[in-house]
């Protein structure tokens, strides 16, 4: 059994696009990182550095460690696998932030999945998936309201998963999988562009009610449609229709590795584009610049603020970060490129230099201001 470990756990972009809570990949090179290592035995199993490093460290002033998911979510593993009676010594967790709050990447996630991480690799734990991850969902939930496993599962897992359960109050039952993983999309490029606006713009909870006074606003509420209640049933099928659609097709491309077609599904996204895009400062001219790029498709990442725009190639994808950098200003960006991490959480030597060997690819581990 190791002394120490540390972890890192992958950003990740939750909806896939029109993909609703159901569809998400991880990326590489940007996430947190969970220092995890043996101390002196004491009555509480895992003790919290409450020194938190990392550039986004900042954002956490305040927030309790009883409130941060790294800890909960692994608090509890080590609660249900730890045999107290076998205990020689505790746990001391140190988290390295760098993935901005509300940033619309996962962050989160990547802090609880690199804390489950941690304590599993370094006590050795065989756990069942399943645990794993209604871990990290009651830890999301606590701290965001509700868990998103189209954030979660493929950060700790790596690739692109179809969620097939959100209710974590029953997903479980039965020992049926919640989640599947999808072959594909070798050749996939992501350009992630975040604007450095304030936390309150990019948090999932405010996003999530937007979608909802949206969908009521455009499909149920009288003030703005027919008050037929008939049409309005008409009017919320049609758009399950059209979503089950795109997000069967999307998945249908992702396996051809037909990338032109994954960014086009990608980008016909009216119904999350038009609850959130005014959370997002120049959405539309970030947008169309993406798309002048020559990018296949460009929509909101997660909850936003970032945004994400797909190519499969290189110099393309340069071309279409610079493009929506310029459009963004004078607000200030952080970027990424970076194609899908199939890897997900891993156990890493060195955190200075995982950045070091990674920073070409982003502007992530820079300050976050």
């Amino acid at each position: 059994m190791p002394d120490r470990i540390i972890s890192f756990a992958p950003a990740t972009v939750g909806n896939a696009g029109p993909c609703y809570d159901i569809i998400g990949y991880a990326l590489n090179d940007i996430g947190d990182f969970v220092e995890v290592e043996k101390v002196e035995l004491s009555k509480d199993m895992l003790l919290w550095n409450e020194i938190i490093e990392g550039s986004a460290a900042s954002q956490l002033k305040g927030v309790k460690y009883t409130d941060n998911s790294a800890w909960i979510a692994a608090n509890r593993i080590l609660k249900r696998r730890w045999n107290p009676k076998k205990r020689e010594f505790s746990l001391r967790m140190t988290l390295h932030k760098y993935l901005p709050v509300g940033s619309g990447i996962g962050s989160s996630a990547a802090s609880a999945v690199a804390g489950v991480k941690a304590v599993v690799e370094m006590l050795q734990i065989n756990l069942p998936q399943t645990e794993i991850i209604e871990s990290l969902e009651l830890a999301e939930e606590a701290t965001s309201g509700t868990g998103y496993p189209d954030n979660l599962v493929p950060s700790y897992f790596g690739g692109l998963f179809l969620i097939n359960e959100s209710d974590i109050s029953n997903g479980f039952k039965h020992g049926g999988k919640r989640y599947i993983n999808i072959d594909g999309g070798q050749s996939m490029i992501s350009v992630i562009v975040r604007p450095n606006v304030p936390l309150m713009i990019g948090k999932t909870g405010i996003a999530r009610t937007a979608v909802r006074n949206y969908v009521y606003h455009q499909y149920i509420d009288p003030k703005y449609i027919d008050p037929d209640p008939e049409q309005a049933a008409i009017n919320i099928l049609n758009l399950v229709m059209k979503q089950s659609a795109k997000s069967a097709e999307l998945l249908i491309q992702y396996t051809r590795n037909d990338i032109a077609r994954f960014g086009a599904i990608m980008r016909d996204n009216p119904l999350l584009e038009g609850a959130r895009s005014h959370l997002v400062p120049s959405f539309s001219k970030v947008k169309q610049a993406a798309m002048e790029a020559g990018s296949y498709g460009c929509t909101i990442s997660g909850a936003g603020p970032a945004i994400v725009a797909i190519t499969d190639l290189n110099e393309t994808a340069i071309q279409i970060r610079d493009s929506m950098r310029r459009a963004f200003e004078p607000t200030q960006t952080q970027w990424l490129i970076s194609r899908v991490n199939y890897k997900g959480a891993s156990v890493i030597n060195s955190i200075e230099q995982f950045i070091h060997e990674a920073r070409s690819s982003n502007n992530f581990y820079d300050s976050v201001k």
